[in-house]
């Protein structure tokens, strides 16, 4: 398999890891229970509004973050804290507390979307761009297929908090191999062949290249 393909590949696995376990509340609920009391209608409108606000608060920052650090470090951070997040739910002892760890889970998966377009951007050569971008959404769709049936099933049979842990794990075990096989550039890349590395440099625009600033300065919208 090609570098390039194996680093698309990635994504898609990031997105649906990540779409996975922003999916897991909303099957589960039902069987969520505080106290011997069972959520209300206003306590799950509540909780299912903690992902966006946490969400939306770092979506500006995963861009800048990316363009200053790196994609790499930042999906992986960003993936490492959604895991931590996720666990953070199942010590929850109420609403309150539930409601604050998604929001966290929010604020961890925000830099996500345009560190993933950030990454794609230094691997896919101009002529693939549109089959790697419809992965991406691919994965996203993958995730929630996924995620939605499973985790009501889950939780009927092992409990919501079971659950969440099951998520959890089974994304932590994606963090490592993102952490592994996923490299900023193909220069970067361990197991790149020469004759793509020949192809992938001279086919996609480096920051320097035009438009952009070197130092690791801001991309313009042309280097896309």
């Amino acid at each position: 398999m090609k570098a390039w393909v194996t680093q698309v590949a990635l994504l898609f696995g990031s997105r649906v890891v990540q779409t996975a376990m922003r999916t897991v509340l909303a099957p589960t609920l039902g069987f969520i229970y505080f106290h011997g009391r069972a959520s209300g209608l206003l306590d799950k409108g509540l909780l299912l509004s903690a992902f966006p606000l946490g969400y939306l608060s770092t979506q500006l920052l995963g861009g800048w973050a990316a363009d200053r650090i790196g994609p790499r470090v930042v999906i992986t951070l960003a993936l490492s804290m959604s895991v931590l997040s996720l666990l953070c739910c199942t010590f929850s002892r109420s609403v309150t507390e539930l409601y604050w760890c998604n929001v966290g889970l929010g604020v961890a998966q925000g830099p996500l979307f345009s560190a993933g377009m950030a990454y794609l951007s230094k691997w896919v050569p101009s002529r693939k761009r549109s089959f790697a971008t419809t992965m991406l959404d691919a994965g996203t769709t993958v995730g929630s297929l996924l995620a939605l049936p499973l985790s009501g099933a889950l939780a009927a049979w092992l409990g919501w908090r079971a659950t969440f842990v099951a998520y959890a794990i089974l994304s932590a075990v994606f963090v490592a191999a993102w952490h592994f096989l996923s490299s900023d550039t193909p220069r970067e890349c361990r197991y790149i062949g020469t004759e793509e590395l020949i192809m992938l440099t001279s086919n996609v625009p480096s920051p320097t290249a035009r438009g952009g600033t070197s130092g690791g300065g801001k991309l313009g919208f042309k280097d896309y």
